[in-house]
């Protein structure tokens, strides 16, 4: 596993490392609390815009979610990428990813209140219209906002990317939220059990929602350079990672309005 993830984290910088930011760090507190967060706007239209948050994979916040930021404010919202961690907490290593991403698996309440407490955050800002707001997420931050809508977060909608679908709660009677989960068939970290629970959960509590499931793709299929790892169930797809995010792009068009 170590070496897998080692993998995905080597190819993850490469994919941002010459992206040119467009945003901001972004500094917050939750209670007593720091975070850093990222924020962009479109240049076009800065105040009260529909707003997506991005939730991060399971090395905190780098120049991947960032680039994904500047990306959705071109599109026209304001972007936030979420810190779970707190400000100062990157791991470095496969073995601190694990570590401080299992802190929350083994903790959602603290997992669920740094995510209403970003959303709080974000949601008094000028740049963000507060009635529109939406959040997506990759990996470790995939399965975050799951969680966001098991919890029936105030939020209109979620996507997620390559995440993993079982997570520490289930959804209760109803799901608000329209869920967007983005998946590849040939991920072998998310096994096929995950998926059918995750349709009975959805169904059952008559959920908006659509899961997507790209042939060949396999974990980690929105990073480019993973393909070349050359470890079973994870690589890049560029037909999966265009058509994810134009699938993405739809989905909030029609939810977060």
């Amino acid at each position: 596993m170590s070496k897998l993830w080692l993998a995905i984290f080597a190819t993850a910088s490469l994919a941002s490392a010459s992206y040119s930011q467009a945003g901001q760090d972004f500094d917050y507190n939750i209670g007593r609390d720091t975070f850093q967060g990222y924020l962009s706007i479109p240049k076009n239209k800065r105040t009260n815009n529909p707003t997506i948050l991005i939730v991060h994979d399971w090395n905190g916040i780098d120049g991947y979610e960032k680039m994904r930021a500047d990306m959705l404010a071109e599109l026209g919202y304001t972007a936030f990428c979420v810190d779970v961690y707190g400000k100062g907490v990157r791991p470095k290593n496969t073995q601190e990813s694990a570590a401080e991403s299992g802190k929350y698996y083994k903790n959602p309440k603290l997992w669920h209140q740094r995510l209403r407490g970003a959303l709080e955050t974000v949601s008094q800002l000028p740049q963000v219209d507060r009635n529109r707001i939406g959040a997506i997420g990759y990996c470790f931050g995939g399965t975050a906002v799951l969680e966001m809508a098991r919890q029936n977060m105030p939020v209109d909608a979620v996507v997620s990317f390559h995440g993993g679908l079982a997570g520490p709660s289930r959804a209760g009677r109803s799901v608000k939220p329209a869920v967007l989960v983005l998946h590849g068939d040939a991920d072998t970290l998310v096994p096929e059990k995950d998926v059918r629970a995750l349709t009975a959960e959805m169904n059952a509590a008559k959920a908006t929602w659509r899961l997507v499931s790209f042939r060949g793709a396999k974990h980690a299929f929105t990073v480019p350079g993973s393909d070349k790892a050359g470890i079973e169930g994870v690589g890049y797809q560029e037909k999966a990672d265009k058509d994810s995010w134009v699938r993405m792009r739809d989905w909030l068009q029609r939810y977060v309005r």
